[in-house]
């Protein structure tokens, strides 16, 4: 059910950044506004790879301290040498 709004969420994003680049052309000095568009949709993509980067080291780490402290030696292992 909630890959639904997930993919609709993703498309209007995604629509909008086209629509802004757009506009961006309709502006007066269009080489500038949308190389600043540009940039924009870039640093934007850079960080929500930083954040996803950080909510996957977020899991690995709390996967290996549950591992580590139930005394599961087996499953530590296993995560260890992933």
């Amino acid at each position: 059910m909630l890959a639904y709004p997930a993919a609709a969420m993703k498309c209007a994003e995604s629509w909008a950044f086209a629509l802004m680049t757009l506009a961006a052309s309709l502006l007066p000095d269009r080489c500038t506004a949308t190389t600043a568009v540009g940039v924009s949709y870039n640093v934007y993509g850079l960080l929500f790879i930083a954040i996803v980067a950080c909510s996957i080291a977020a899991c690995v780490t709390s996967a290996t301290a549950w591992a580590q402290a139930g005394g599961h030696s087996p499953a530590f292992r296993r995560i260890q040498t992933k």
